[in-house]
C-alpha cells in the first residue's frame, strides 16, 4: 500500500470536507474531534503505518473494547469510511484502508433536550438582559445555534413575532416568537447596535456573538441553574420533543425545524417509556 505524507493528507481531507456541501461549522467540529482522536491513537499504536487497514480496524476494535456505545462507534465508522474513500480518490492510497470497517447497527434514540422545568430554572438565573434574550430565542424558535448567530435585525419582524433564518444548504425559513420572546427582543434592541444589517445577538463585551461565546454563555447559566444537559443544541432537541408531545403534526414540525427529511423529524415523535406511562395514565385511568 502507498504511504502518503499523512500530516499533509490530514489537513487536506479536512479542507475537502469544509469545501463540500456538508461543511457546516458543526460538521467540521465533529470531523476534527473524531479524526483527531483516531490520528492520536494511530500515531501511538501504528507509528509507521497509520493509513493501513490494520490501523483503521484496530481503532474500531479499541472503541469497542472501551465499551463505547454503538451510536458512538457508528459515528467514528462513518467518518473513517469517508476518509478512506478520499485517500483512494486523491491517489494517496492504493486501496481503501477503511473498506472493512463495518457500520454498527443504527440505534434508535430519543433526543434529550431542555425540558420546561429546566427552562424555568435557566430563565431564573439569566441576570443579564442579553442572557434572557438568548434563552428565549433558543427556547421559542427551535433554531440552530448558527442560524441565530447569523440573524440580523432586517430579518426580524417584532410586530408579527417572526424572523427569517438561513439554515443548512443556505435555505431561508421563518421561525416564530412567543409573546415573551418578542417583548424581550424589543427591550433589548435599544441597548445594542440595531441597524438593519447588525446582528441581533451580541457578546457581553460588545462584539457580535460567536458559536463558542453562545455555548459558554448557555453552559454558564446551566451550571448556575443546576441543569446538567445544557447547550445550544439541547434547546433544539427540547423544542422538537415539546412540540411533538403537544400534538404538533410531523410535517409541520419538519418545516418549523428546517429538516430536509421527515425521517429526521420522526426522531422527536418517538415515545419513550415515560411517555407511554403518562399516556396510559390518561387513557386507562391508571387502573
Amino acid at each position: 500500500m502507498m504511504q502518503a505524507d499523512d500530516r499533509v493528507s490530514r489537513q487536506a481531507f479536512l479542507d475537502a470536507v469544509a469545501a463540500g456541501k456538508v461543511g457546516s461549522d458543526d460538521t467540521m467540529r465533529w470531523y476534527r474531534q473524531l479524526l483527531g482522536q483516531f490520528w492520536q491513537w494511530a500515531d501511538r499504536e501504528y507509528p509507521e503505518s497509520q493509513l493501513t487497514r490494520a490501523a483503521f480496524n484496530g481503532f474500531i476494535a479499541h472503541l469497542k473494547r472501551e465499551e463505547r456505545s454503538m451510536a458512538t462507534v457508528r459515528g467514528y465508522a462513518v467518518v473513517l469510511r469517508r476518509y478512506g474513500r478520499w485517500l483512494v480518490e486523491e491517489g494517496l492510497a492504493d486501496k481503501d484502508p477503511a473498506r472493512n470497517v463495518a457500520y454498527p447497527p443504527k440505534v434508535r434514540r430519543v433526543p434529550k433536550g431542555v425540558t420546561p422545568a429546566d427552562f424555568e430554572k435557566l430563565l431564573g438565573q439569566a441576570q443579564q438582559q442579553r442572557d434572557r434574550v438568548l434563552l428565549l430565542l433558543l427556547w421559542e424558535t427551535g433554531a440552530r445555534a448558527d442560524e441565530l448567530i447569523g440573524l440580523t435585525w432586517q430579518a426580524v419582524d417584532l410586530d408579527k413575532r417572526r424572523a427569517w433564518v438561513t439554515g443548512k444548504g443556505s435555505k431561508d425559513r421563518p421561525v416564530f416568537l412567543c409573546v415573551d420572546g418578542a417583548a424581550a427582543l424589543r427591550d433589548y434592541r435599544p441597548t445594542i447596535p440595531h441597524n438593519a444589517a447588525d446582528r441581533v445577538l451580541w457578546a457581553l463585551d460588545g462584539t457580535p456573538l460567536t458559536y463558542w461565546g453562545m455555548y459558554l454563555a448557555v453552559k454558564r447559566i446551566g451550571n448556575k441553574a443546576g441543569v446538567e444537559r445544557c447547550n445550544p443544541h439541547a434547546f433544539r432537541h427540547g423544542f422538537g420533543r415539546r412540540l411533538s408531545k403537544n400534538g404538533c403534526p410531523t410535517l409541520v414540525l419538519q418545516d418549523l425545524m428546517g429538516h430536509a427529511s421527515p425521517d429526521v423529524t420522526r426522531l422527536y415523535t418517538f415515545l419513550d417509556e415515560e411517555d407511554l406511562a403518562q399516556l396510559h395514565e390518561r387513557y386507562a385511568g391508571g387502573e
